[in-house]
Parts: structure tokens; sequence; C-alpha cells
């Protein structure tokens, strides 16, 4: 015999021998392959499923005349699916609308948070509910563009045009993704445009006087922590909360180092924050009642999970502050800090961003705001002045006119006195 013919012969569950023939074809190779006839021999025998690396090597590796021996003898009756996919035999009709989401609720979850998955999923079943009760569909194959579209006019009916926004990208980056794992042919939600996910009456600026009134009402150290590092910290909170450890806070260089699962899958796992006056008032209080104690900035374990709802507790400290209700309020006391770093002198938009863990496009879009401040700057002396002529010496500039409001001379240019942070409960 050639030595370069090898035969492999067994001996099947259903009466049938199986004899394979390889010629030109290096040990090592022949011998991969011998591995994995076998897997499929005994997943025939056994009825179970070969294992992954067997199923990956018919997507990807057996060659088409191998493969169809192995299916004229019943080999690949166990892992049919994955040769419908390599040769694209009738991939969508199999997949119901349910299973869709189920799939890609799974094939996510090595990059995404727990809480943003729900959300994913949330988009998504609303998809699944609005199919089966107004259109009458099961499988995905049957989701048109026009199907899509629907879909989206029905969601504007009652609810926001965030909201609307959300479902609608979440459906179109699914089925992207199922288009290029090879589960779908075709994005029936590529074509629609989804819509601004900004909600600026959602938004709302928390004034620092506010802050300090909140502070005051907090019922221990912990709550003025909490309430420390989401108005003048800008922490995500509880994600980034809850992480924090005593350790991660560096007296000496005045920095805190903090831990993102957001940012993780971006390759931003870890940013650090300024140990801001304000926050390092609370923080040495804190730990003098709680560092010897505990390993983490938040000792109190209950409030230490991912999923701890905040809100009940803050909005109690918030009533007996005597500050008014504003939405979304551990997501605002962030936009409220950016907005007043963005606008300190010497600090750039690059720096806030980096300190808060997110790009600038997304801090144009749901963090800096244009404020009421803004207008009586652009008011005061005038912005548009040719930059280019010499500017009069120190107590040159005279005016006689006087505003009602604060009776100070127009151009007049009393220097301001330095404005120090005192702490009250000092």
């Amino acid at each position: 015999m050639n030595e370069n013919v090898r035969l492999l012969q067994y001996n099947l569950a259903n009466g049938k021998r199986a004899t394979f023939r390889f010629s030109g074809v290096r040990e090592t190779e022949a011998e991969k392959t011998r591995v994995k006839i076998e897997d499929l021999v005994t997943s025939l025998k056994t009825e179970i499923k070969p294992d992954k690396e067997t199923q990956n090597w018919l997507l990807k590796s057996a060659n088409m005349e191998l493969i169809e021996q192995l299916e004229s003898l019943g080999l690949c009756d166990q892992c049919q699916e994955v040769l419908d996919e390599r040769f694209d035999r009738n991939r969508t009709k199999a997949i119901t609308v349910s299973n869709f989401v189920e799939w890609y609720a799974d094939a996510r979850k090595g990059d995404t948070e727990p809480s943003t998955l729900r959300k994913i999923k949330s988009s998504l079943n609303q998809l699944r509910e609005y199919l089966a009760e107004h259109e009458s569909i099961q499988t995905v194959d049957q989701i048109t563009t026009e199907t899509a579209f629907r879909f989206q006019l029905h969601r504007k009916k009652d609810k926001a045009t965030t909201t609307v926004a959300k479902d609608v990208k979440v459906c179109k980056t699914a089925f992207t993704f199922a288009m290029k794992a090879g589960k779908v042919l075709s994005n029936p939600f590529s074509e629609l445009k989804a819509g601004s996910e900004v909600n600026l009456d959602g938004q709302f600026t928390l004034p620092i006087t506010d802050y300090e009134r909140l502070i005051e009402a907090c019922p221990n150290s912990t709550w003025r922590v909490i309430i420390a590092l989401g108005r003048i910290g800008g922490l995500r909170e509880p994600s980034e909360l809850v992480g924090l450890k005593w350790e991660h806070v560096n007296w000496h260089t005045g920095k805190i180092l903090i831990t993102s699962p957001k940012t993780k899958r971006y390759g931003k796992a870890q940013r650090e924050i300024p140990l801001f006056q304000r926050l390092e008032i609370e923080l040495r209080e804190h730990w003098e009642l709680t560092g010897k104690n505990s390993e983490y900035v938040i000792d109190d374990p209950k409030l230490r999970t991912k999923n701890v709802n905040l809100r009940k507790a803050f909005h109690s400290i918030r009533e007996k502050a005597g500050v008014p209700v504003f939405p979304n309020p551990f997501r605002n006391l962030r936009l409220s800090a950016a907005n007043d770093l963005c606008r300190l002198e010497g600090i750039t938009t690059k720096t806030v961003t980096e300190w808060f863990g997110h790009d600038i496009t997304t801090a144009l879009k749901h963090y800096h705001r244009v404020m009421e401040s803004d207008f009586q700057l652009a008011r005061q002396g005038d912005p548009f002045a040719d930059r280019s002529k010499s500017h009069p010496k120190k107590g040159d500039v005279k005016s006689d006119v006087s505003t009602p409001e604060n009776g100070v001379e127009q151009g007049s240019r009393e220097k301001k006195k330095p404005c120090y942070f005192v702490n009250s409960r000092a």
C-alpha cells in the first residue's frame, strides 16, 4: 500500500461500515481529522452533540468532499445546524423571535454589564411583544424594513423620543451582530433613523448651595460621602461606588483611583480624579469613623451591591433638606459636577472627560449644558472687540455710567477678593 494513503474504518451504530481514505495528507493533519471523526462516531452512537472544537472544525475547516461523506453516513445528525450555518441553508427560518432575543443576550454577556444587558433585553422584548400582538410574526425572517418602521411608530405613540431611539438602536445593533454571526441574512432596521437619545427634560444641574443643604441633612458620614462622590467627584453611582476602597484614595498625591465596570470593555477600566477639597473633607471625616474597620469606603455591605436602590434614601434626605425634587438624581449629580469643572479656568474639556471617563461627544450631548451664567458672562465687556488694537493701560478706563442693579461703574476693574471654601461643620 502506498505510504501516502491512510485508511480509517469504523463500525457505526446503524449497521453501516465507514471507510475514510486519505492521500497526500500530512500525518499530523490526518491525526487531527481522525480525532474529529471519532468524536462524530461517538456522537452518533450516544445521540449527544460533539464537542465545540469538532463543531467548529465542521463550521470552518473540514473540506466539502469529506463533509458530504460524513453526512451520507449520518455522522452530522447531531450538529446539523452547524452545517446549515456554514452553507447558508435556511438559517433564518428556524429562528423564532424569542430564540433570537435569548441568543443575542447570551452572546453579549461577555462584554456587557448586567444592568446594560437588562436594558438590551427590555428593548428586544418590546420588539418581540409588538411582533406577536400586532404583526403575528414569530420568526425573524418575516421581519421587513416596513415592519421595523411600524414598530418605531407604535413605540412613539406613548413613549419618549429618547426611549424609542434607544429601542431602535438596540434592535439595529442586534441584527447587525446577527448578520456577522451568520444568523440572519439582512438587517430590517439598517435604514431606520433612530433619533436622538439626548433627553434635555431629564437633565438638571444641582446648585452647590443645594448640595450643601443635602450634606447637612444626611443621617451619617456614609451618605455624605455618597452624595459628595456623585456631586463633587462625578462618579457613576452605584456602579463605580461599590468597588471604591480606601487604598484607592491617595491622600499624599491628592488623587482617587476609580474603577469603572461600564468602560472596562473599551479599555478604560480605571481612571484618576482629583481629591477635591469638598470631597476630601467628607472622606477624611468618614475615614476617622470607619476607615480602620472597613476595606471599602462604603462600609455598609447593603449599600455596596451593584443592584442597590439608592433613590429612596436619597429622596428622604432631599425632602429633609428642603431641596426641590429633580429627575435622575444620581445621573444629574454627575452632570452638575461636569458643568462646574468644564467652566474652571485653565481646565480643558479633554481633562474633564478624562476625569469623568467618557468621550467628548458624550460630554457635549449629555453633560455640558448652557447655563444662565453663560449669558451673563457674554454680556460682560465686549467679546467682539478688536484684539489687534493695544489695550488701554490700567487706570485709563473711565466711565460715569452706572448700572441700576448694582451701581458699579461699567468698565471698572475692581479686583475681587479671593473666596475660600470653609467647612461649616468644623
